[in-house]
């Protein structure tokens, strides 16, 4: 039986969602991959704060099934070649769609990094401070840590999110 124009549309758009789901996914193994197979050690670390409002709230409230995800802070740690554990506190900066403010507060970690930069990073976020928890009510809060093998490169990254840039 043949679908109603309605009903082909609908799918479409969730298979659409489908499509950028994976593209995503894909993105995010290769990257992966990369960056463990591919990297002799890591210089610096980006820790970002993300929101997303839940998929399945946004759903039932908006009719929507679609989330959204975006960064709202980022902070650099430059990591040095010896290794150890440190108590750190990262100074978050805005993000261009949030805020026109440059600085939006600390995230306060625990890092321990490997000798010479190989082996596994543990990232331990304790708290955040000066950051204006009400524009996330309802919403998941995470902090992504992304590895880099050049300092120069992070600070792309961070760039790319001040000036409102897709990743």
């Amino acid at each position: 039986a043949a679908l109603k124009q309605e009903e082909k549309q609908s799918r479409l758009r969730y298979w659409r969602q489908y499509v950028q789901a994976l593209g995503r996914l894909y993105w995010e193994l290769g990257r992966l991959a990369l960056q463990r197979c591919c990297c002799p050690s890591f210089t610096a670390l980006v820790l970002e704060l993300r929101v997303e409002a839940p998929g399945v709230v946004r759903a039932a409230l908006l009719g929507s099934a679609r989330t959204t995800a975006r960064s709202y802070g980022m902070g650099l740690f430059q990591l040095s070649g010896e290794g150890g554990v440190a108590d750190v506190s990262v100074p978050l900066l805005t993000c261009a769609a949030v805020s026109s403010e440059p600085l939006m507060g600390m995230l306060h970690t625990r890092i321990a990094a490997p000798p010479a930069g190989v082996g596994p990073y543990i990232v331990e976020v304790r708290t955040a401070t000066e950051v204006d928890m009400s524009d996330f009510a309802g919403a998941v809060v995470t902090v992504r840590a992304v590895a880099f093998e050049h300092a120069g490169d992070a600070k792309m990254h961070i760039e790319t999110c001040r000036a409102g840039l897709p990743e």
